[in-house]
């Protein structure tokens, strides 16, 4: 139930979709930058403000939210009516959307890449 294959956006643009086993990525300027994370049929998006710095390379994991955990787990405990009623039940999350984005330092992004492969 912990799956997430999400699409990602950057500032609008599509980076990829992102699942067990892949990465985005993208090279931007300087500056405030928002992340948006979302997934097929889900009622709910993941947005981050990054403020990027020069010569500074961001990391983030991407895992599955809490709600996107609880709507998986009703849809398949009931069907279509129990993914329903839980999205309605968390509907007031903090973070509505499907992925928790979790901040990552260089030496364990770099570890961790070298294990994935580019989205799509």
């Amino acid at each position: 139930m912990s799956i997430c294959a999400c699409d990602v956006k950057l500032d609008g643009a599509p980076l990829g979709k992102v699942s067990a086993g892949k990465y985005a990525y993208a090279d931007r300027p300087a500056g405030r930058h928002e992340l948006l994370v979302t997934e097929v049929m889900f009622p709910g998006d993941t947005k981050r403000e990054i403020v990027m710095e020069s010569g500074r390379t961001h990391f983030y994991l991407i895992k599955s939210s809490a709600r996107h955990d609880a709507a998986t787990g009703g849809a398949i405990f009931g069907g279509l009516a129990g993914l329903a009623v839980v999205s309605v039940a968390t509907a007031g999350d903090a973070n509505p959307g499907p992925a928790e984005l979790v901040p990552l330092d260089e030496a364990t992004a770099r570890t961790k890449l070298a294990e994935l492969q580019a989205a799509d």
